[in-house]
């Protein structure tokens, strides 16, 4: 049978012979099931993802809370503009560890330096629209250092 990443399965028998296959059920109707073959390694990088988002949007919001940043519409932004740049950084560091672990940490460093003037611009061009962000560019600093170095001591006390 070939290998496919999605296949549709209508009745018992084909539920039967593709059952030695199965990751993932997806359950879409009551008539069809949808099977998704997906990699113990590719979840385990879903959950890379998962983690470093919702990790930094904790610590990014405190610390925007902490610089007096209280706004709805103001939170909102700043969770936007992590949704815009963490998964893009996540992943180049992913590809970087796996393609050229010589270069994680260069990489990686870079990465996070050219963060801070990105998220700076985006909170800007929100101070311009009228949004109160007093200090783009010192919220982007104080951010993305205190959820960096937060990641940073998580991995330091998980390979102890």
């Amino acid at each position: 049978m070939p290998s496919t990443r999605w296949r549709s399965i209508s009745s018992t028998d084909e539920i039967k012979d593709f059952e030695c296959h199965l990751r993932h059920p997806i359950r879409l109707s009551q008539t069809k099931e949808v099977y998704l073959n997906i990699s113990p390694s590719i979840l385990s990088i879903l959950k890379g993802f998962a983690i470093s988002l919702s990790l930094t949007l904790v610590i990014e919001y405190l610390i925007a809370f902490l610089l007096k940043i209280r706004g709805k519409a103001e939170l909102l932004i700043v969770g936007l503009v992590n949704v815009l740049t963490n998964p893009l950084v996540v992943l180049i560091v992913y590809f970087t560890m796996f393609r050229f672990p010589a270069f994680r940490w260069p990489v990686e460093i870079a990465l996070e330096i050219l963060v801070i003037p990105a998220e700076g611009l985006l909170y800007r061009a929100a101070k311009k629209s009228g949004f109160a962000f007093e200090r783009p560019f010192l919220l982007a600093l104080a951010c993305n250092a205190c959820s960096y170095g937060f990641g940073l001591l998580l991995n330091f006390l998980r390979a102890l």
